[in-house]
């Protein structure tokens, strides 16, 4: 069968690589056809799969503009769609999913898209930017063919808010190669790489350098805590808009020397393998494969309960609309309070800490006193075979075998 997958872009991002993951295992056995809105390309695909973009839209293109020029996507996208003839069209990321249910229902193939973030969340009623997501998602999501979404917190609220059918909707995790992870995680560091975790303990935090990440609170609770540890240290690996208002709020809390932006990392899992502890400060998630990741390699992981995705990642004991009182400490990691969506670049004397960032902060405290419990949170892989890739591959493709039939 032919498949025709389109995806915003290729850029450094979970979702992008789970897509690269994806196309590279299904062109093993079908005829794959890869395009992108955008012209970003930072992950290898394998099987002799080329990644086509539709445009010269990069990642820091203002969304407006983006917006602008879908409808010349659009019909882009059709007349490439008509010319290829696939048995089936697959998306992930809203603008994606957007265009190929319109080009589906136009030329009446059968659709698959993936939701892969909280929508809920990701898209406020308060902005003009969500109103018009909500309304679109409300609109066109019915009309796919089938939907997969990485969490359980995903599906009830595309239900619950968006009226979206249960029925049409299949719960998939991203796939995970473990053994690889843990391959790469040998790897050596350079030597000045090696000088940041020679002493003390090391925090650490990947991800885009943006506003869903919520770093900066990760940073204020930091500082709070090395006053009873001034030998650790924190690692932040990913780079994004905010890294200038991020690097300023270093040095107004003088920390210089203790927080490392070390940028984009082909192989984070050096990295992971060498610190104390992950800590997760997103204000929203989808299912963060960053959390996946330091389970396989071991390391204890702090995350704030976002939506969606930590709670049923550390603590799947817990039913996800479940109330918790803060910390909780669950069977693979430990949840902390959800952040406000608000960023904080003033100085201490301007904004204290907040009550979020004092409980971060003491968290971070314990798990580098108490060794009975960072030993007990190092056991994490066992829940990361969960997410092995194979299993997961199989199922997308069953999925996308049931939709052409």
């Amino acid at each position: 069968m032919t498949f025709q997958f389109l995806i915003n872009s290729l850029t450094t991002g979970g979702a992008e690589r789970v897509a690269a993951t994806l196309v590279g295992e299904l062109a093993k056995r079908h005829r794959i056809l890869f395009y992108g809105l955008e012209k970003d390309c930072f992950y290898d695909i394998s099987g002799g799969v080329a990644y086509r973009p539709l445009s010269r839209l990069s990642l820091y293109t203002p969304y407006w503009i983006k917006l602008a020029i879908l409808p010349l996507l659009f019909f882009r996208y059709l007349n490439l769609t008509r010319r290829n003839a696939p048995d089936l069209l697959l998306s992930f990321l809203e603008l994606s999913n957007f265009i190929n249910i319109m080009v589906g229902k136009t030329l009446r193939k059968p659709v698959v898209i993936s939701v892969r973030i909280h929508p809920g969340a990701m898209y406020p009623r308060r902005t003009l930017y969500g109103i018009l997501h909500r309304a679109l998602i409300r609109c066109l999501y019915p009309k796919a063919s089938r939907i997969v979404v990485v969490s359980e917190g995903i599906k009830r609220c595309l239900v619950r808010d968006f009226k979206v059918p249960s029925e049409k909707m299949e719960v998939i995790p991203n796939p995970h190669p473990l053994e690889l992870y843990r391959a790469k995680a040998r790897a050596p560091l350079s030597p000045a790489e090696e000088a940041i975790f020679r002493k003390g303990p090391v925090f650490i935090n990947m991800g885009r350098l943006t506003f869903q990440k919520g770093q900066w609170f990760l940073i204020r609770a930091f500082r709070k805590m090395v006053d009873e540890c001034p030998d650790a240290r924190l690692v932040i690996l990913g780079d994004g808009e905010l890294r200038d208002k991020l690097e300023e709020l270093v040095r107004n809390l003088g920390l210089e020397g203790r927080v490392h932006f070390l940028g984009v990392q082909r192989n984070p899992f050096k990295f992971l393998a060498r610190a104390h502890c992950f800590v997760f400060t997103s204000l929203w998630e989808g299912l963060p494969n960053v959390l996946i990741e330091a389970l396989a390699i071991g390391v204890p992981v702090i995350s704030v309960d976002c939506p969606s995705g930590p709670r049923e990642i550390l603590c799947p004991e817990v039913d996800i609309e479940e109330k918790l009182d803060y910390p909780y400490y669950g069977s693979f990691g430990i949840l902390c309070s959800p952040l406000p969506q608000e960023t904080i670049w003033e100085g201490l004397e301007g904004r204290p800490f907040l009550p979020q960032e004092e409980e971060l902060s003491s968290l971070m405290l314990a798990i580098t006193k108490d060794k009975g419990l960072r030993t007990r949170y190092m056991q994490g892989f066992l829940r990361s075979q969960d997410f092995e890739w194979r299993s997961v591959i199989d199922r997308w493709e069953r999925v996308l075998e049931r939709a052409v039939c």
